[in-house]
């Protein structure tokens, strides 16, 4: 739920600029609005990915965001052979495939396809 704050200072009145003011211009007796937020969401949709590696193996989807290629390119790979089962790639006790972010980088450094 997203709810929006608001910080009460001491009376009500119009933002006028006084000694008095903030820098924003709004006097130290007024009201101020905040806008909505939700510390689940980033704060913005061009947010850089993350910096960090989350776990030793991830999804596919997952895979695709940290590492350029696209969830299809990385399942061509898998399926073509050029990713291997228990270098690139393992199965889950589920039956997901999950990506080796160590295999992953190995696989870059090799730079062969």
């Amino acid at each position: 739920m997203e709810t929006a704050t608001t910080r009460q200072v001491t009376a009500k009145s119009t933002p006028t600029r006084s000694s008095a003011s903030s820098p924003l211009g709004f006097a130290n007796n007024e009201s101020i609005r905040l806008a909505p937020t939700d510390p689940r969401r980033p704060a913005s949709p061009l947010a850089p990915p993350p910096l960090a590696e989350p776990a030793a193996y991830v999804t596919i989807p997952l895979a695709a965001s940290l590492t350029g290629y696209s969830a299809k390119a990385i399942r061509r790979k898998i399926e073509s052979g050029v990713w291997v089962e228990g270098r690139e790639i393992r199965r889950a006790p589920d039956g997901h495939v999950l990506v080796s972010m160590k295999g992953y980088r190995q696989w870059v450094e090799r730079g062969r396809a």
